[in-house]
């Protein structure tokens, strides 16, 4: 709880600083005429807005997300192991939990941050080409399916704790 208060809070600054520069900011020009304009931010909550979206976006979808990371943590460390003896048998009770947490994630709402958003369809993305190879190399015993799904989930593990954090999850 301590560490998604932390990052909720690292989060929640980072974004205000960024946004701090344009809010309350304006600059007001006279012409020649003796008319003048004001410019500077039209909207600076969207900024602000986004962000506590972010925050509500992480702690009511922590759960899926932390289930999808244990997954791919488990099956990281498993897979080397399944495709040295050659055998499926210890991952596909793995493989299937795997599909039916992405199936859970592919249903949540988007996002409120684009970058956060662009991240996470790419995670779903991937761990959906590593779940498909995963599941149906364990069902036939594949074990170039299971290197195959093994090399994706390594290579997307880094990604999905990266966006973890960053959502204070």
């Amino acid at each position: 709880m301590r560490r998604t208060m932390v990052g909720l809070l690292v989060l929640g600054s980072l974004a205000l600083a960024g946004c701090s520069s344009s809010i309350g900011t304006s600059s007001t020009t006279t012409s020649a005429a003796g008319s003048s304009s004001s410019g500077g931010s039209s909207t600076p909550s969207t900024a602000a807005d986004s962000v506590v979206g972010t925050i509500k976006w992480g702690a009511d979808n922590h759960g899926v997300v932390t289930s999808l990371a244990g997954d791919t943590s488990a099956l990281v460390t498993s897979l080397p192991a399944a495709v040295s003896a050659r055998s499926a048998a210890g991952v596909t009770a793995q493989c299937q939990k795997l599909a039916t947490d992405l199936a859970a994630a592919k249903a949540l709402p988007p996002i409120p941050n684009s970058t956060a958003q662009q991240t996470w369809s790419s995670v779903l993305t991937s761990l959906t080409t590593a779940s498909d190879k995963c599941t149906s190399g364990a069902a036939s015993n594949d074990v170039n399916s299971l290197s195959e799904a093994s090399s994706t989930l390594t290579g997307v593990s880094g990604q999905l704790t990266t966006l973890s954090k960053s959502l204070g999850i």
